[in-house]
């Protein structure tokens, strides 16, 4: 979340990082047809990013502390969704919304349901709503001055190629796991 607030275009991002996200999904459905990538980490910051560019407007006009305050308090909430309660399990959800398969991007999955990887928007949409409030202290300069002045070039390099080191990453350990295995 706090990363939108240093994008030139997050709608732009948002395409790339869901086609990267739709690749590995096609990918994953013939190289682990059991528990393909489903709705993973890429398709939720893609959706997230998307969501904060249309509605990023909306966003700056939430007072901060209480935005934050307020999300923090709704992924709590809803942190046992994929289990079907909420409030910490004091509250249990009817079975219907779980069946239907087309609701697991939002967070009911079917015990049916098998992913590699899955970051449902509720309850994780809240932690990236609290970085994008954040974000707007660390725009405004409000912390130390030594967050904003010290720079590492070995970790700027790396941050610009990080979705290639997790796209690359990912077969060269399935890889390596396989051969293990053998």
């Amino acid at each position: 979340g706090i990363a939108c607030r240093y994008s030139r275009n997050n709608l732009k991002r948002e395409a790339q990082v869901f086609l990267i996200a739709s690749v590995m999904t096609f990918v994953t459905a013939f190289a682990m047809p059991e528990t393909p990538d489903m709705f993973g980490i890429l398709h939720f910051l893609g959706i997230s990013m998307l969501l904060f560019g249309l509605f990023g407007g909306y966003v700056d006009k939430i007072p901060r502390v209480a935005g934050i305050i307020a999300s923090a308090a709704l992924f709590f909430i809803t942190r046992g969704l994929d289990g079907g309660t909420l409030l910490f399990g004091s509250v249990t959800l009817p079975r219907e919304p779980y069946d239907a398969y087309w609701l697991y991007p939002i967070g009911f999955i079917s015990p049916r349901f098998g992913t590699a990887d899955w970051f449902p928007l509720l309850p994780w949409m809240f932690v990236f709503l609290c970085g994008t409030l954040a974000g707007r202290y660390v725009q405004e300069g409000v912390f130390p001055k030594a967050f904003y002045r010290s720079h590492c070039k070995p970790l700027g390099v790396i941050g610009r190629v990080t979705i290639w080191i997790y796209i690359l990453h990912q077969p060269v350990v399935w890889g390596l796991f396989t051969l293990l295995a053998r």
